[in-house]
């Protein structure tokens, strides 16, 4: 038995036993010393038989909640539950590539980071372990603290976090959908966490068309904007900044983008699966004064509209009127 685990992996799930094998293989795959990992069910299926196959391999607790929680109120439960001296984050829908947490861990080694976080690859179709990634956007973006208290920069499953407790209030998402912008924001505008990049690709994350996702519900029914669009006004007030400042030059582009979304789907008309991922770098431009409100403007309407036709990717189009999330499936 580890006395200090170096790393604490905490993996949600709730009814998706082939996704968590996926996860679980992946995680498998990262070769370091002093590393636990905390599957936390959320009062889903039995995923015994999943975790028997994964045990072969490696240790793994698991902890099954008695009801439903949620994807953020779950993964707080993982978090109080870690013992390593950092925490590392995966949901049972996406998968880490060989090196992940090495190449974290070998950032933070020495450094004066809390968080560090890697390129992450978005897929349009399920990435097995040990075959190529197929995706076409990723997320990128560079640390930047006032970008961030503008959007999300990053999936939380490619950041690795020095351990934090979660019931502080100030990561509290406090009903807003989007919980781990809201943790990011909490420790970074809240306690001067400070956060930095690697520009590496080591995590996939999966927006897939055919499947619903809390995320994909966004770009699939007006519902589903209209919650992201909610959460994200929670945060901006909870967040306050100066109007004159590289983030007040730029709060006004997410609420707009969702305006735009929404008006698509009002008209009938396709949105692009992947917007905000073409969106954030708009967002950017806009922090740092290189992108006006107009040409802006006109960059956000390109950037929901559907990009099919280039990439092979299916559109979605709006058709259904209640959202199927992540969430609502728990």
């Amino acid at each position: 038995m580890i006395s200090r685990p170096v790393v604490s992996t905490v993996i949600n799930t709730f009814d998706r036993p082939d996704g968590l094998r996926r996860a679980l293989a992946s995680v498998g795959e990262q070769r370091i010393d002093g590393h636990e990992v905390i599957v936390v069910n959320d009062a889903g299926p039995d995923v015994s038989a999943v975790l028997a196959e994964a045990r072969e391999r490696m240790p793994v607790r698991l902890i099954d909640l008695p009801s439903n929680r949620g994807l953020g109120a779950a993964r707080k439960v993982g978090i109080a539950a870690a013992r390593g001296r950092h925490v590392a984050f995966l949901d049972d829908d996406d998968v880490w590539l060989p090196g992940h947490l090495s190449t974290v861990l070998e950032a933070l080694d020495g450094s004066s980071m809390e968080v560090v976080y890697t390129t992450c690859l978005v897929a349009h179709v399920v990435t097995e372990p040990g075959q190529p990634v197929q995706a076409r956007h990723q997320f990128a973006m560079p640390f930047d603290p006032d970008l961030l208290a503008v959007a999300n920069l990053t999936p939380v499953i490619s950041a690795v976090a020095r351990r934090f407790d979660p019931h502080d209030p100030a990561v509290d998402a406090q009903g807003a959908m989007q919980e781990d912008w809201a943790m990011w924001l909490g420790l970074v505008h809240g306690h001067g966490w400070r956060m930095r990049h690697v520009d590496l690709a080591t995590t996939v994350y999966h927006r897939i068309p055919s499947v619903a996702s809390m995320t994909g519900s966004a770009a699939s029914t007006i519902d589903g904007v209209r919650r992201f669009a909610a959460g994200h006004r929670e945060l901006h007030w909870r967040w306050p900044v100066a109007p004159g400042s590289p983030a007040g030059r730029a709060r006004w582009m997410p609420h707009r983008m969702y305006q735009l979304v929404e008006q698509r789907h009002a008209a009938r008309e396709p949105v692009d699966m992947y917007y905000y991922e073409r969106c954030l770098p708009l967002f950017a431009a806009a922090v740092n004064g290189q992108l006006d409100t107009a040409p802006a403007e006109a960059a956000l309407a390109a950037a929901v509209a559907p990009q099919s036709r280039r990439s092979g990717i299916p559109e979605q189009r709006s058709s259904e009127p209640h959202a199927v999330m992540k969430e609502s499936l728990r």
